[in-house]
């Protein structure tokens, strides 16, 4: 090969990798773009106050408040196939999973608060950024805050009620439960008896079981079939399935195959509707990281303390421990009072009995007193730490639903 034609070939040879590397650097960039078109976005408040951002501590850092929410939405065919009811197809969603997940500044802790969907509060103004629409103030269970303009309405609910600032949210609907947990491989889950739940459909064997598909689904929305038959046992069940989840996917298992990754980004951003600030791959990945820092031990979980509802049995309320428990959020105190296992119960075994004697809190939330730092919290916050992750679901036997 003379010369010449040996700078050619080279020529030729660099114009074909520049081609390659700039395909494959399309096709990232494709994708990429296509995940971020996978999210549904929405506004964060869609009230007419927001609170401030905490203050950062004298290192520079702030926490982070993520709402969770799961919704009931038969708006696709895939939901009411799902959820069972064909005569609510197209009916907007209820927020029947909320959670608020706190990373503390350092992010050495995370502490999980639930809020049964029964709970009376005040739904604050909010105004339907689509439609202009503008719902009233109310009365009213917290689950119904999603039907008054989005989960921009549930974010405002929850910071009048608790005072917490939330930084963003996530919300996922049936299929994007079901979808997530067969990208995951499945979630470990543990019953101490059998159980055959005939409204949720969920029946499973004493121990442990991994749940996929439309039996995680039944998992989270299983109500009579857990403890005494309340909304707070189906809350104990979502946190044992959330701790679960964190483990299998700090497993990595999932995370080192090309394919399987790309499977799990499909379902992920398919299935979540999230703050319009965190619509895209790139912020989701930064908070994922967030999130790892965080030692599985340190997580705690707990559910709102609560009273009945003097207005209506089958509703409850706040109680006065409720205002002590958001004031430690706010403060950044880890409800286990700093140490990991020190002062943390199981949920799931013990459900908190309505008090007739307790006095509830106001509907608003406001703090009755302050949290002492590092005090332990109230011990009907019922505390599940995250390594507290494999403990068993009672089955509410007396009421029939095991085989």
């Amino acid at each position: 090969m003379t010369a010449i034609r040996a700078q050619r070939f080279l020529r030729s040879l660099s114009v074909i990798a520049s081609v390659v590397v700039l395909a494959a650097a399309f096709a990232g960039w494709a994708y990429y773009q296509h995940l971020n078109g996978n999210l549904h976005r929405g506004d964060l408040n869609l009230g007419d106050h927001r609170l401030p951002a905490p203050t950062p501590n004298a290192a520079g850092q702030t926490p982070l408040n993520i709402l969770v929410i799961g919704t009931d939405s038969r708006g696709t065919a895939a939901n009411v196939r799902l959820g069972g009811a064909r005569n609510d197809a197209g009916r907007p969603g209820l927020a029947d999973v909320e959670m608020l997940v706190h990373v503390a500044a350092d992010r050495g802790s995370m502490t999980v608060l639930s809020i049964p969907r029964d709970t009376r509060v005040t739904i604050p103004a909010c105004t339907d950024p689509a439609t202009g629409k503008r719902y009233p103030q109310t009365e009213d269970i917290i689950n119904a805050s999603l039907q008054n303009g989005g989960p921009g309405c549930t974010v405002a609910t929850w910071e009048q009620l608790t005072g917490i600032p939330v930084d963003h949210f996530m919300m996922a609907d049936f299929s994007g439960v079901v979808n997530l947990a067969d990208a995951i491989g499945g979630v470990p889950v543990c019953v101490d008896h059998n159980i055959n739940d005939p409204e949720s459909g969920l029946r499973l064997p004493q121990g442990t079981s991994y749940v996929q598909g439309q039996q995680a689904l039944q998992w989270l929305r299983t109500r009579h079939g857990f403890e005494d038959g309340s909304d707070i046992g189906r809350t104990h069940a979502q946190h044992l399935y959330m701790s679960a989840m964190i483990r299998q996917l700090k497993k990595g298992a999932k995370l080192s195959d090309p394919a399987e990754l790309m499977v799990l980004a499909e379902q992920a951003t398919k299935a979540l509707t999230v703050d319009t600030d965190l619509a895209s791959v790139d912020k989701l990945y930064n908070l994922a990281n967030d999130l790892k820092r965080v030692p599985t031990d340190h997580i705690t979980m707990a559910t709102m303390p609560w009273t009945q509802d003097p207005q209506n049995a089958d509703h409850v309320v706040p109680s006065a421990d409720a205002t002590t428990v958001f004031e430690m959020i706010r403060d950044d105190v880890a409800l286990d009072g700093g140490s990991a296992k020190a002062s943390a119960s199981p949920a799931g075994h013990a459900s908190q009995a309505p008090s007739p004697t307790a006095t509830p809190a106001a509907g608003t939330g406001t703090p009755a007193a302050a949290a002492v730092p590092g005090a332990a919290a109230p011990t009907s916050a019922a505390i599940l730490n995250g390594s507290d992750a494999t403990a068993c679901m009672k089955v509410n036997v007396s009421g029939g639903y095991t085989w």
